[in-house]
């Protein structure tokens, strides 16, 4: 995964929905403000990639995206991962991120988010 393909995708969310789509996803960018920076949350966060909780392969993964409640939102170029490191829980779906923040607000994927997120997106 390259990040020019992340940043374009990042770029197409934040078109559509802004930095902080439903208030409460953040997308990360190249900013000074280190809990926000794409740069420097990946490299934070890079160690959950090798964390025994799960059996997930994230060699090719990239983080895109954080929440408010500090989940991870991770895609390889075919699928997202999201992941509660808190509560040691993930999904993972093929799907691209645009689709992926869209379907939130259609309640289709839910999984380890909030219920009142998509109810009151919809």
């Amino acid at each position: 995964m390259e990040k020019a393909e992340v940043t374009a995708v990042i770029e197409k969310i934040e078109k559509e929905f802004g930095l902080f789509p439903y208030d409460f996803f953040r997308l990360l960018t190249d900013c000074e403000n280190k809990g926000f920076d794409y740069e420097s949350e990946n490299k934070t966060w890079g160690y959950i990639k090798d964390e025994g909780w799960h059996d997930l392969n994230m060699d090719n993964y990239i983080l895109w995206a954080t929440t408010d409640n500090a989940d991870l939102i991770w895609w390889n170029g075919e699928r997202v991962i999201a992941m509660s490191p808190r509560s040691s829980e993930y999904m993972s779906i093929k799907i691209r991120p645009l689709n992926f923040i869209r379907e939130i607000s259609r309640g289709t994927i839910t999984g380890i988010f909030p219920h009142d997120l998509w109810q009151e997106n919809s």
